[in-house]
């Protein structure tokens, strides 16, 4: 305790013992003592801040232990292929997905993270940062960093790669953004701006329109010689201006046309077993991907049949047989 005068008043000036920057004043005037307070003002620097964050979460017991865990440094690098993170940890406390290193395009903003409170190795996330939504999904390594080099090469008909990451554990996912509101049948995928949607709740003219989307999509990747691998209504974002296949895992390049051609038929059988399109739906779909992949169709047909067709029209009806 330190005593001064000031203006005649006697002041008792007290320091906090669990705070040092804060100081409490007893004013003694007219032989009665008041109490007031006020905080030093002081500005601690990167490192006195940090320690402060590391001391109030270790400390703070009703905080998750994950919550309580921070890098405790890091380096970053801007590249030809984007920014380049990479962070150095403690030994882990809990398993949730904490950032090793990752890579990602200058258009988001992803440098600040580094943990997502979810377990590390589940199959996939969806996280809200900087007002954009992602969706991470848990992949290998190659798949990872080959779908982030080619995913803006292939037009608007799948979702927008942006980045892929490595886990202190080990896991890789590969980072999309959801550009704009979107509807999806994987109800795993649900947020704000990503709503569910039932094919029991639909009426038939909103299943046709997404069908013919579908098939236009399609068209478009496997005019680029490029195969889904694996379609389910799980692999749709719908937008108010059109559709997108999410999840690539499975994307491929396809040297053999048949196989693009053979993919093509079971999508459309999977949606004619959906309920998404009806049989008198088949010859307007199969005339439309006819014509934007006439290569792939006439492969296949010789590559079924043994010979080749007379004409287009003969491609199409063979097509057809097949599916109905």
């Amino acid at each position: 305790m330190r005593l001064i005068r000031v203006n005649f008043v006697e002041i008792h000036i007290f320091l906090n013992p669990i705070n040092p920057k804060y100081v409490t004043l007893h004013k003694i005037s007219d032989g009665a003592m008041k109490q007031f307070g006020y905080t030093e003002n002081h500005l601690p620097s990167y490192g006195e801040r940090q320690e402060e964050i590391d001391e109030a979460k270790s400390e703070d017991g009703d905080l998750p232990v994950f919550s309580r865990e921070v890098p405790v440094s890091s380096e970053r690098h801007i590249t030809n292929e984007g920014v380049s993170v990479e962070y150095s940890w403690k030994e882990p406390e809990s398993r949730c997905i904490k950032v090793k290193n990752m890579l990602f395009r200058e258009s988001e903003k992803l440098g600040d993270l580094y943990r997502i409170g979810r377990k590390d190795g589940i199959d996939r996330v969806v996280i809200r940062k900087n007002e954009r939504t992602y969706l991470l999904r848990k992949t290998s390594s190659d798949i990872a960093k080959a779908l982030y080099r080619i995913a803006g090469k292939i037009g608007n008909s799948v979702e927008k790669i942006v980045g892929y990451l490595k886990t202190l554990f080990g896991s890789n996912y590969v980072i999309s953004v959801v550009e704009s509101d979107a509807w999806t049948f994987d109800h795993s995928l649900c947020c704000d701006n990503v709503k569910c949607v039932d094919i029991e709740d639909m009426e038939l003219p909103q299943k046709k329109k997404i069908s013919d989307l579908i098939v236009e999509k399609l068209s478009s990747l496997h005019s680029r010689n490029l195969i889904l691998g694996n379609f389910s209504l799980d692999n749709l974002l719908i937008h108010n201006n059109g559709l997108k296949f999410t999840d690539l895992r499975k994307l491929r390049a396809s040297r053999k046309k048949t196989f693009i051609t053979g993919e093509f038929m079971t999508v459309m059988r999977y949606l004619l077993s959906a309920g998404m399109m009806e049989k008198e739906d088949i010859p307007h779909s199969v005339a439309y991907y006819s014509t934007e992949n006439d290569e792939g169709c006439r492969e296949w047909y010789v590559d079924t049949y043994g010979k080749k067709p007379k004409d287009e029209v003969e491609i199409i009806s063979a097509i057809e047989s097949k599916l109905v």
